[in-house]
């Protein structure tokens, strides 16, 4: 049975090596492939994380493979470390942009790449929107919620619809 599955393993290696050598965006990789029980260990350099993407994406592509492990070194030259009044800007454009997040209702302090959200939404998603709008700034290191939600607006809210209900009957 060892013998067997020692066969298999072996073949699906080849064939993972192989369908990376077809494939145009992982042609060029410089990969060491193991494979254990269908599990397929991927070590080595890429240039970027596409291309680290794209060997996934074509190690998965590989019928037997039931699950992938990287050790993979990314070799890609560190992109250029934005200043904080940099993202600080970007981050009060891009929320003004949002057109659904109350920019005006939030503040923002940035410090070594992590920016702090501060202030009150009405709404859950308004906070996420936020936070996706703020985290997807080039530079961002992180971003700390310190949001808070108002405790009346729902309330507010439905009893504007049962008033403007009341008026209607």
């Amino acid at each position: 049975m060892g013998e067997k599955l020692r066969f298999f393993d072996d073949a699906l290696r080849r064939q993972i090596v192989a369908a990376l050598g077809r494939d145009g965006s992982t042609r060029h990789v410089d990969l060491h492939v193991e494979v254990s029980d269908g599990v397929a260990t991927l070590t080595g350099r890429v240039e970027s994380w596409a291309e680290r993407l794209a060997v996934q994406r074509v190690a998965h592509g590989v019928k037997g493979v039931r699950a992938l492990v990287f050790g993979l070194d990314i070799r890609a030259e560190t992109p250029p470390r934005h200043s904080d009044r940099q993202i600080a800007l970007a981050a009060v454009r891009r929320l003004k942009w949002n057109g659904v997040v109350p920019a005006e209702a939030l503040q923002l302090d940035v410090e070594d790449g992590f920016v702090t959200l501060r202030g009150e939404v009405e709404w859950d998603f308004h906070r996420s929107m936020a936070e996706d709008t703020v985290r997807a700034i080039s530079g961002v290191r992180g971003v700390r919620d310190k949001l808070s939600l108002r405790p009346h607006g729902a309330m507010a809210t439905v009893a504007r619809l049962i008033q403007f209900t009341g008026r209607r009957t």
